[in-house]
């Protein structure tokens, strides 16, 4: 089972994983807007995610209301506050000075990329944590673990 993680949302109302049960959810916590690997990776996402997705980041409110404004997300896409890295701290995912220092109005913490998919249940069903920013999992390498249990996917060599 996934630890119970504080969030906030954009309307900075507070929330937890906990609310998360019930359906399927992908989550992506990434670095900040001004990084471009994250960019790409939410960009991937969103073209190919079907479930519930929330794209977790502490890089502030206004930060994240631009990037929601500029990725046009669907309904079913939330981008939510990780204060403090709360959220990052307890899964041990926090990437402490690990953001650019010439980038004003971010925070100087970040997390190292990871991404989480939690059944209806929440329980984990599968787990990716980079040490390296540059390397991320496609999302083809992990949205089949939200297919029927039984199904059977083919995977292209190229």
């Amino acid at each position: 089972m996934l630890s119970e993680l504080p969030l906030q949302r954009l309307d900075e109302t507070h929330t937890t994983s906990a609310s998360f049960t019930g359906e399927q959810t992908l989550l992506v916590f990434f670095r900040a807007n001004w990084c471009l690997f994250c960019m790409n990776q939410l960009k991937e996402v969103k073209a190919k995610a079907g479930v519930k997705v929330k794209f977790i980041s502490n890089q502030g409110i206004k930060n994240s209301e631009k990037q929601a404004k500029n990725l046009m997300l669907p309904a079913h896409f939330e981008i939510l506050q990780d204060n403090g890295l709360a959220a990052a701290k307890t899964l041990g995912i926090e990437d402490l000075g690990g953001a650019s220092s010439e980038m004003p109005g971010y925070p100087s913490d970040t997390v190292k990329a990871t991404v989480i998919a939690l059944d209806e249940d929440g329980t984990v069903i599968f787990g990716d944590e980079t040490d390296n920013y540059r390397i991320r999992p496609h999302p083809d390498a992990f949205l089949h673990v939200f297919e029927p249990r039984g199904s059977v996917q083919a995977f292209s060599a190229a």
